[in-house]
């Protein structure tokens, strides 16, 4: 999930179904290809700071 583009920024707490948490201002980018999803979290600095590949399953 994805929320960070707006105000105000809500503090998000890691639990067990969790992998990552960050309360920062950022985007989302989302490159789709026929057999996986690469997504990129850009913070408003324009650095990377979390992505994952969904890949299709066989």
């Amino acid at each position: 999930m994805n929320g960070g583009g707006g105000a105000p920024i809500y503090e998000f707490r890691k639990s067990p179904q969790t992998a990552f948490v960050s309360s920062r201002f950022s985007f989302m980018t989302f490159d789709v290809y026929q057999d996986k999803i690469i997504t990129k979290a850009i913070g408003t600095d324009g650095k990377v700071f979390d992505r994952a590949i969904i890949t299709k399953a066989s």
